[in-house]
C-alpha cells in the first residue's frame, strides 16, 4: 500500500470522526440574547417538589479551599439525609423546598455580559477544585439541584451584587458564558450543619425537668491497657415546688465514697442548676461521628457491647471505657464523667462526656468541641404501685358453697330472709278427727284470750249449726283474699337484704376504681417505655459533639454546685440582732 492511499484512509477515518462527534455532542441552546429580559431563567423548573437533591460549594479565597455541601434523599428510606456527615438525619423537607422556589420561576432582570472573559469581574468563575488556585478571586458560589433519577433540574453560580440595586445579583448558568442580572437571597442557601438537623436533639422541656445527678469523675487509659478511675463527688438534687433540694452529696477520698451533710453556711447553688437545666435543654450539636455497626444496638451498655471488641476499642479511643463491676457486670465510663436527667414522665437521659475531638475545628469562643454519648432509660421509681382501696367482703348468702353447684335457670342460692318473707300456701282442709277435736287450735287459744280481756258477758260455747255455717264461709273468703293479695304483691326487702345490696354495690365501686388506678399508671409506664425506645434508636448510631462551652454549661464542679454565704457580722447585722431580739420580747 503506497503513502498516497494510506493518506486517503487517514482523512476518512478522521472525517468520520468529525461527524460522529457532531452528531454526538449536546444540543446548544440557542436564544436570541436581546430577548431574554423577563423570561425565567430556568423555565423547565416550574416545580420545587420535583427537587430530590441539593448541593452547594463554596470558595474560600483566603484559604484556596472549597467548602462542599450536600442534602439528599435516601434511596431506601426516602427520608433526607446529610452525605457529607455519614447520612445523618436532615431536617429538609421545607428547606430544600425554599431553596428551591429561590430558582423556580425566577425572572431574569437583565444581560450584563456574553463574553467568558468577564466572568471574574462579575464574580461568576465556577469553583471548580480542579482548577482553582489559592489567590484566585470572582469565584461564585455554585448551587445545583437535580431529580430522583439525578438529572439536572438547575445548575446556577451566583456572583457579586448589582451596584446600586438592593438584593440584585449577577449569575450565570453552568456551562454557559452569558451573565444575568436577577434577585436573589443566598442568605438563604446555608451551608451550616446545624441549620439542616432537628435542634430540639434530646426531645425536653426544661420545665419537666424534677432531678439531677451529676457524678463528677475522670477515667484514663494507662499502659499497657489499664483504666484509672478518679472519682470526686456524686451529688443527687430534687426541684420540687420551684425550688432545688439537696437529696444526697457523696464525696470520695481514696476512692471511697463518704455521705456528707452541707455545711452551716452552705446551700445549693440555684442560679448554676438553673442554667444547666437551660443549658441541657438547649444542648446544641456541632458535628457528629457514626458508631461502628453494632455498637449502637446495646445502648444499655450491658455484656454484649462488651464482647464487641471493635466496639470497645472504638469507644475508648472517644473517651468510653467499658470497667467491670464488684458484681461481675460491666458498666460504660466516660473521660469527664456524666450528668443523668430525670423528666416528670420519667424519662432518663443519661449524658456521657468523652475526649475533645484531636484536630477538630473550633467555633470562636466555643473552645474545642467534646464527644457526647446520650442513652434514656424509664425511672420506675417515679410509677409506685397506685395506693388500692380493700374490697369488702361478699355477704355471707351470696359466697358460693363449696361442692354445690345450683342448677341451670336457677339462682346460685337465695338469701335466708327471702325465703321467711315468701308467702306459704295454704293447706288444704282436712276431716276432723277426735283427736283434732280434743287438741285446742291456734285460733281457739287466741280467742280464749281476747274472751278473758273482755269485759263482755261469754257467749254460748256453741252456736246452732246454721248459724255458725255463714259465718265460716264469711271468714274463709277473707282469708282467701288476703292471701290473694299477699300473692300478687311482691315481699318488701328486709334491713340485711338492703344491706347485701349495697355492700354489692359499694364491691363494684372499689374494684372499679381500682383498676383505673392501675390502667393510669400502666399507661404511664408504656408512654414512658415507648418515648425511651424512640429516643434511643435516634442516639442509637451516633456520638455527638458538642462545644467546650456547652460542656462547663452541664457538667459542673462542686464549687459550681455549692456556695458558701458569709455571714454579716457589721453594724447591719447587730441591728437586725436587735429588732429581732425586740420582737420575741
Amino acid at each position: 500500500m503506497n503513502e498516497g492511499i494510506k493518506t486517503l484512509i487517514y482523512l476518512g477515518v478522521a472525517g468520520l470522526v468529525a461527524v460522529l462527534a457532531i452528531l454526538s455532542r449536546p444540543p446548544v441552546e440557542e436564544f436570541n440574547v436581546r430577548e431574554q429580559a423577563g423570561k425565567f431563567l430556568f423555565e423547565k423548573f416550574d416545580d420545587a417538589a420535583k427537587a430530590d437533591s441539593m448541593e452547594i460549594v463554596k470558595y474560600d479565597e483566603t484559604l484556596g479551599t472549597l467548602e462542599e455541601f450536600r442534602v439528599a434523599r435516601d434511596k431506601a428510606s426516602g427520608a433526607w439525609t446529610l452525605p457529607k456527615y455519614q447520612g445523618y438525619p436532615a431536617d429538609a423537607e421545607s428547606r430544600v423546598r425554599d431553596a428551591a422556589l429561590l430558582l423556580v420561576d425566577l425572572p431574569i432582570l437583565g444581560v450584563a455580559s456574553e463574553v467568558a472573559g468577564d466572568h471574574r469581574m462579575f464574580g461568576v468563575v465556577e469553583p471548580d477544585k480542579e482548577k482553582l488556585k489559592v489567590g484566585d478571586e470572582g469565584v461564585g458560589f455554585l448551587v445545583r439541584f437535580e431529580d430522583a433519577k439525578g438529572q439536572d433540574l438547575a445548575s446556577v453560580i451566583i456572583g457579586k451584587k448589582v451596584s446600586g440595586s438592593d438584593g440584585h445579583r449577577f449569575v450565570r448558568k453552568v456551562g454557559q458564558d452569558v451573565v444575568y442580572e436577577v434577585k436573589i437571597d443566598p442568605d438563604q442557601l446555608s451551608t451550616k450543619f446545624k441549620d439542616w438537623i432537628e435542634k430540639d436533639l434530646l426531645k425536653m422541656n426544661a420545665w419537666d425537668v424534677e432531678n439531677v445527678a451529676l457524678k463528677n469523675y475522670a477515667v484514663s487509659l494507662q499502659p499497657p491497657n489499664r483504666v484509672l478511675i478518679d472519682k470526686k463527688f456524686d451529688l443527687f438534687a430534687d426541684f420540687k415546688d420551684s425550688e432545688w433540694k439537696l437529696k444526697e452529696l457523696k464525696k470520695y477520698v481514696n476512692g471511697e465514697g463518704i455521705v456528707t451533710a452541707l455545711g452551716e453556711n452552705d446551700e445549693l447553688n440555684k442560679e448554676k442548676l438553673n442554667d444547666l437545666k437551660t443549658a441541657v435543654d438547649e444542648l446544641e450539636i456541632a458535628d457528629v461521628r457514626r458508631k461502628p455497626k453494632g455498637l449502637g444496638a446495646d445502648l444499655q451498655a450491658g455484656a454484649g457491647m462488651a464482647k464487641d471488641d471493635e466496639g470497645i476499642v472504638d469507644l475508648a479511643k472517644h473517651g468510653f471505657y467499658m470497667v467491670p463491676t464488684a458484681d461481675g457486670e460491666t458498666e460504660l465510663l466516660s473521660a469527664n464523667g456524666e450528668i443523668t436527667v430525670g423528666m416528670k414522665e420519667g424519662v432518663e437521659y443519661v449524658l456521657r462526656f468523652g475526649e475533645t475531638e484531636e484536630g477538630g475545628e473550633t467555633a470562636e469562643g466555643e473552645g474545642q468541641n467534646r464527644y457526647l454519648f446520650v442513652t434514656t432509660r424509664v425511672d420506675m421509681t417515679k410509677f409506685p404501685q397506685p395506693d388500692l382501696e380493700p374490697v369488702p367482703e361478699l355477704p355471707e348468702a351470696a359466697k358460693p358453697q363449696a361442692g354445690k353447684e345450683p342448677k341451670a335457670g336457677t339462682p346460685k342460692e337465695v338469701p335466708p330472709a327471702a325465703k321467711e318473707a315468701k308467702p306459704e300456701a295454704k293447706p288444704e282442709a282436712k276431716p276432723q278427727t277426735s283427736a283434732d277435736t280434743a287438741k285446742p287450735s291456734a285460733s281457739d287459744e287466741t280467742a280464749t284470750a281476747e274472751a278473758a280481756k273482755s269485759d263482755a258477758k261469754p257467749e254460748p260455747a256453741a252456736k246452732s249449726e246454721q248459724e255458725a255455717k255463714p259465718a265460716a264461709k264469711a271468714n274463709g273468703a277473707a282469708k282467701d283474699g288476703d292471701a290473694k293479695d299477699a300473692q300478687a304483691q311482691p315481699p318488701a326487702k328486709t334491713d340485711k337484704e338492703a344491706k347485701d345490696s349495697e355492700i354489692e354495690k359499694e364491691r363494684e365501686r372499689i374494684t372499679k376504681e381500682n383498676q383505673r388506678k392501675i390502667d393510669e399508671r400502666n399507661e404511664k409506664v408504656s408512654k414512658a417505655k415507648e418515648k425511651v425506645a424512640e429516643l434511643n434508636t435516634r442516639f442509637a448510631d451516633w456520638y455527638y459533639l458538642v462545644s467546650d462551652k456547652q460542656f462547663k454549661k452541664i457538667q459542673l464542679g462542686l464549687d459550681d454546685v455549692i456556695k458558701t454565704t458569709v455571714p454579716d457580722t457589721g453594724v447591719d447585722a447587730f441591728r437586725e440582732m436587735q429588732k429581732e431580739g425586740l420582737k420575741k420580747d
